[in-house]
């Protein structure tokens, strides 16, 4: 079973790139909605984890979750955002700001070099986020693409999202 480690590891990204997720992020934090599960703090993303425990119906849910580059140390993107839109609420809101890849052949190409850069070593990026929020079966209300200055090419690239979890329904 791998570690959760206390810092995230976004924070240990380029400079430039930690400042433009830091701001996002303050921004992300004042719009949520309480109760709120915050993956910057390791016990929300030890939640993530395929050997946590499933989460009941009505058990632990939240109205917002704030996930910055959280999602990059997940190497299975589409069950960990599922695992998010099960712990919203009805009405619930996932905060998001990730990178993610281009596309086509310079994607790829970006991808491939890029995954040798020592600045993301074992982290999993160039990946289709919004694409993976929607299979989780969210809404996207809000999306922000958008391009940070780093020589790091893989961190070029990111969506600032506000997803929407539709009610479930009532239950009569």
């Amino acid at each position: 079973m791998e570690a959760v480690v206390a810092t995230p590891r976004w924070r240990e990204l380029p400079p430039e790139v930690v400042v433009e997720i830091e701001g996002r992020r303050a921004e992300l934090l004042a719009r949520a909605r309480p109760p709120v599960l915050d993956l910057d703090d390791p016990a929300a993303r030890r939640r993530l984890r395929p050997e946590y425990p499933s989460v009941a119906p009505d058990d632990g849910l939240v109205s917002s979750i704030v996930c910055t580059a959280a999602l990059i140390e997940e190497p299975d993107l589409v069950r960990a955002v599922r695992v998010l839109a099960a712990l919203l609420a009805d009405d619930g809101e996932l905060l998001l700001v990730e990178p993610v890849g281009r596309p086509g052949l310079w994607g790829l190409l970006v991808s491939s070099a890029g995954a040798a850069l020592p600045a993301v070593a074992g982290l999993h990026l160039s990946r289709d986020v919004p694409a993976a929020v929607r299979a989780a079966g969210l809404t996207i209300a809000d999306l922000d693409r958008f391009e940070i200055a780093t020589p790091v090419w893989p961190l070029r690239r990111f969506v600032q999202l506000r997803a929407l979890r539709i009610p479930r329904g009532d239950a009569a």
